[in-house]
This record gives C-alpha cells, sequence and structure tokens, in this order.
C-alpha cells in the first residue's frame, strides 16, 4: 500500500487503516440501529395516534432492545477508538485530526451520517416524549371525569327522586 506522497505505508499505518476499517462497520453498524430505533418511535407515535395499545406496547419493547443493542455498540466503538488512539473518550471529530495522513473519507462519512441520524433520534423522541405526556394527561383527565361523576345521580338513566310531601299522610298498619 502506498501513501498520498506516493512513499510505501509502514506496517503499523497498515494496522491503523485496518482498524479505521473496522471503525468504520462498527459505525455503520450503529447507524442502522439508530436508524431502526427511529422507525420503532415513529411507529410508537402512530400507535398512539390510532389508540392502539398493542402496538405501543411492541414498539416499548423494540425501543428497549434496540437501545440495549446500541449501548453494546458503544461499548465496541469505545474499545476500538482506544485501540486506535488509547483514549476511548476521544470525540470522533478529534480522531480524525489524531490520525493525520491516513484517508478517512468512508469514516467521515459514516461518522456524519451517524450524528445527523442521532440528531433526529432526538428530535423524534422528544416528539414522542410530548406526545406521551398529552396522552398520558387526557387519559387521567377522563378518568377523573368518568369517575367524579358516580358521586352524583346520572341525569340521564337515573330515577328521579319524588317530589317531598308537604301535605298529610296516611299509613295504613295491619299485623
Amino acid at each position: 500500500m502506498t501513501a498520498a506522497g506516493g512513499r510505501r505505508r509502514t506496517q503499523r499505518e497498515v494496522e491503523t487503516m485496518k482498524r479505521v476499517d473496522a471503525l468504520t462497520g462498527a459505525l455503520h453498524a450503529e447507524l442502522a440501529l439508530v436508524e431502526e430505533l427511529n422507525e420503532h418511535l415513529r411507529r410508537q407515535r402512530a400507535g398512539v395516534a390510532e389508540d392502539d395499545v398493542a402496538a405501543v406496547d411492541d414498539t416499548v419493547d423494540q425501543i428497549g432492545r434496540v437501545l440495549h443493542a446500541l449501548e453494546g455498540a458503544r461499548a465496541r466503538r469505545a474499545s476500538m477508538v482506544f485501540d486506535l488512539c488509547g483514549n476511548e473518550t476521544l470525540p470522533l471529530d478529534r480522531l480524525v485530526e489524531w490520525l493525520g495522513d491516513i484517508d478517512t473519507a468512508d469514516f467521515d462519512a459514516a461518522r456524519t451520517a451517524l450524528r445527523h441520524a442521532a440528531a433526529e433520534t432526538a428530535r423524534e423522541a422528544g416528539i414522542n416524549r410530548v406526545v406521551l405526556e398529552r396522552a398520558t394527561a387526557n387519559g387521567e383527565t377522563f378518568l377523573q371525569e368518568l369517575f367524579s361523576s358516580i358521586a352524583e345521580p346520572d341525569p340521564i338513566y337515573g330515577v328521579t327522586p319524588p317530589e317531598p310531601s308537604t301535605g298529610p299522610v296516611m299509613l295504613n298498619r295491619r299485623v
């Protein structure tokens, strides 16, 4: 393999490029998970709009599964970054600077796509939070109104009590 100036790459540069390629693959896998999470968030919102409890429950399970997988993907990414530079907390944009003249075009594209997808996920999650809060508040209001009317007789179906009598009352006692 040759470098940009036509010189042969060192063994260390070749190994670094392989690690960058592996990290790029990990970013693509993480991107797929983030896009899947976005899809589940949209399905969850549609389930709330359609009052489909089963769909909402299913999306909650799916979102939990994807979040767990994302946690593993982030740990894997941190490990790969550590293998590259010795600092697992180094931001990915700083990693490009650290790599120097190694070709990082694919890595940059994957990093940018992941950043944009993560921003979209944050937006989707924010919308869902508001939608779920409103749905919960509306449900609670409905239940309060429903159960607060139990103490009062139903004006439509209830039996109207007789008017109190103001005149004499006659009782018939027989044994």
